[in-house]
């Protein structure tokens, strides 16, 4: 295993942890979780309220904004979907961070 997967395979059992972690607050504040994808190669997660749906995306992508994860929020304004906040991890981005990174993307994601 390169140690880029290594890296990759480190990185997507924190946000899986991150998410097993958070699973009161997500449930206390009405927000809906469902794992599309938890593979090998992949881990994605939706989070939906009644304002809003979030994505969570840890993988390799080949052309992407981010190395492994990327978290977007999507609203509906004037019947069209809209990006309304989004982060993406970069090679210097520390574990510490990437928790509370997520942490906060999911507060403004209960605060809209």
């Amino acid at each position: 295993m390169s140690d880029k997967e290594k890296l990759f395979q480190e990185i997507k059992s924190i946000v899986i942890e991150w998410c097993e972690e958070n699973e009161t607050y997500f449930k206390n504040n009405n927000i809906n979780i469902d794992v599309l994808r938890n593979e090998k190669d992949g881990f994605v997660v939706s989070f939906e309220n009644d304002i809003a749906m979030a994505e969570l995306v840890v993988e390799q992508a080949s052309y992407a904004p981010y190395r492994f994860v990327s978290f977007e929020i999507a609203t509906v304004e004037a019947d069209r979907a809209k990006i309304s906040y989004s982060w993406y991890d970069n090679e210097s981005t520390s574990k510490k961070e990437l928790k509370e990174q997520l942490t906060r993307g999911i507060n403004y994601f209960v605060n809209l």
